[in-house]
């Protein structure tokens, strides 16, 4: 019988990620991971459903493909990123995008919540990556010294910094709340759970689109902060240190230089 190349379902999931498992077991190390890094790719938004194929014989699928625009590593959907097997093929590197000031206030001011205005403020001032945002403690807040502890990845601990208003808005969140949950962020409706990356990432998108502003998302965030740093002159190992990178080539690549102050210093030292 001839094989069928279709879009992947919800229905082929779980064949999907037992094939990937039984595909990579014990091949790199004993057991296998990649069929949890399935798992999670999908429910990330730049995860990309329309060019997730399966190749199916007979009724059993025998196949997989996916594509994903972006990176997962590093906000702290998986662990160890298996691309890294791969060698990377050489290409135009693009410059990625930050939040102006004015698309920064407009997020704000358009905040259907307190909660979610405290959101942007503690992605905005600290730079911490989605995943530790939604791990925070109510006892992780330091409101007297602005300050907190977040874990992050290879459950490092590491201390983040927030700016007034941010304590402001945090405070006043924590003030209308009527549960008793630990959790810093927790849903708008009982149970009151602790807030997940996917709804984090949701409420981001959904506010995006109706201010049409391209592309809100946590990670955004942390590359603005990053970038802000390094142009009002921050040292890099302070940069990095603030983000939780074990290497400051990361730092970099995250910090998008200010072309207007290129422009400056050039005009200030070469003429």
């Amino acid at each position: 019988m001839d094989i069928i190349i279709r879009n992947e379902t919800p229905a082929d999931y779980r064949a999907v990620e037992e094939l990937t498992r039984e595909s990579f077991w014990n091949i790199y190390k004993p057991g296998a991971d990649e069929h949890y890094y399935v798992h999670m790719m999908r429910s990330h938004p730049d995860f990309i459903p329309e060019l997730a194929f399966v190749l199916e014989k007979d009724g059993r699928i025998i196949g997989n493909i996916m594509y994903t625009k972006a990176w997962l590593e590093d906000e702290d959907y998986i662990v160890k990123s298996p691309v890294r097997r791969i060698h990377k093929v050489k290409t135009c590197k693009t410059v990625k995008e930050t939040y102006s000031d004015e698309a920064l206030e407009l997020m704000r001011d358009h905040s259907e919540c307190v909660r979610d205005l405290a959101i942007i403020d503690m992605l905005a001032s600290t730079g911490i990556r989605v995943g530790e945002l939604v791990k925070l403690n109510r006892n992780d807040v330091d409101f007297e010294n602005r300050e907190c502890i977040v874990l992050g990845k290879g459950n490092k601990q590491r201390r983040v910094y927030f700016d007034a208003r941010t304590k402001i808005h945090l405070q006043n969140y924590l003030k209308s709340r009527t549960d008793d949950n630990d959790a810093l962020f927790v849903s708008l409706q009982k149970p009151f759970n602790r807030l997940l990356i996917s709804g984090v990432e949701i409420r981001l998108r959904e506010l995006g689109k109706k201010l049409e502003l391209n592309k809100v998302h946590p990670h955004k965030f942390r590359r603005t902060l990053a970038t802000m740093a390094i142009d009002k002159g921050m040292p890099i190992e302070q940069v990095q240190q603030l983000l939780g990178h074990q290497s400051v080539d990361t730092t970099l690549q995250y910090a998008m230089v200010n072309q207007n102050n290129v422009k400056l210093s050039h005009h200030r030292f070469i003429g």
